[in-house]
């Protein structure tokens, strides 16, 4: 999930270069930068952890499916459920579901909510696929709920990524404080050429992405609320 999450917000980050100034520009390189190590990271302990946990979780499904047990009914058999009644019934109880987690989305701030209402879509959406071709009418209602999957997924990204820049310009502080702090206290003159060349403050960029960001996620409300 981390990975995916920097994955995308890293594209969406790249496509913001658009149209700004260079000690921007930097900060954005900055940042992406973060996110391309941080996803090295993240990819590198999902790969340790699949490689230790892989072969126990192999042993046990060997194990538990090297049998399955056989139930015999000595009494009149009971007659099986209708395909039909078994989806009504599933279906009624994820859009009451539905229903609830929306209706508990009053702002953005409401993540979880919100998340619980974009999963609950996309079950309501797998269970009516396989029907389209014959219910009429659920065509429709198919592409509708994916569209509200889509915004509640962008609503997601937004969320999640607002705490990443959180997280990236705390780390940007206290890096420029640190180069501070050296600078005082150097024992010696810095080289020639070094204060011409020092870095620019990543926090320019962070902040412009943040406020695209932030008007990303006030459109994608608006058109959940809509």
């Amino acid at each position: 999930g981390e990975s995916r999450d920097l994955e995308v917000h890293r594209a969406w980050v790249a496509a913001q270069s658009g149209a700004l100034r260079p000690w921007q520009q930097a900060g954005v390189d900055w940042l992406v930068d973060r996110m391309d190590r941080r996803k090295s990271e993240a990819d590198l302990r999902l790969t340790h952890g699949a490689v230790h946990r892989f072969p126990r979780l192999a042993r046990r499904l060997r194990r538990r499916f090297s049998f399955y047990p056989v139930a015999v009914t000595l009494g009149p058999p009971s007659p099986p459920l209708a395909a039909g009644v078994v989806v009504e019934r599933v279906l009624l109880e994820l859009t009451d579901g539905l229903e609830r987690h929306l209706g508990a989305v009053h702002a953005i701030q409401d993540q979880s909510e919100a998340h619980a209402a974009r999963i609950t879509a996309k079950r309501i959406r797998y269970l009516l696929e396989p029907f389209v071709a014959e219910l009429p009418g659920t065509s429709g209602l198919v592409e509708r709920l994916k569209a509200l999957q889509d915004l509640l997924g962008d609503l997601h990204d937004v969320q999640v990524f607002a705490v990443e820049l959180g997280d990236a310009m705390e780390e940007a502080a206290v890096h420029l404080a640190r180069r501070a702090s050296r600078e005082l206290l150097a024992w010696q003159a810095p080289a020639a050429g070094e204060g011409s060349d020092r870095p620019a403050d990543p926090r320019h960029g962070i902040i412009v992405v943040a406020g695209r960001l932030r008007e990303r996620g006030h459109r994608a409300f608006r058109e959940l609320e809509s």
